[in-house]
């Protein structure tokens, strides 16, 4: 598992989200970061 990037969000604000697993949070965050990245080379990369 990678480790954790500087920034994460404080637990109170996961708290605040209402999510109740911490870690289920965290790999709903980075498959929502990963979907970005992945449009975002998508949309640098040229189509033909």
């Amino acid at each position: 598992m990678p480790p954790d990037p500087p920034t994460r969000p404080p637990s109170d604000l996961v708290e605040k989200a209402g999510v109740a697993d911490p870690i289920r949070a965290e790999r709903r965050r980075v498959r929502r970061r990963r979907r970005a990245r992945i449009v975002w080379f998508r949309g640098l990369r040229p189509s033909n």
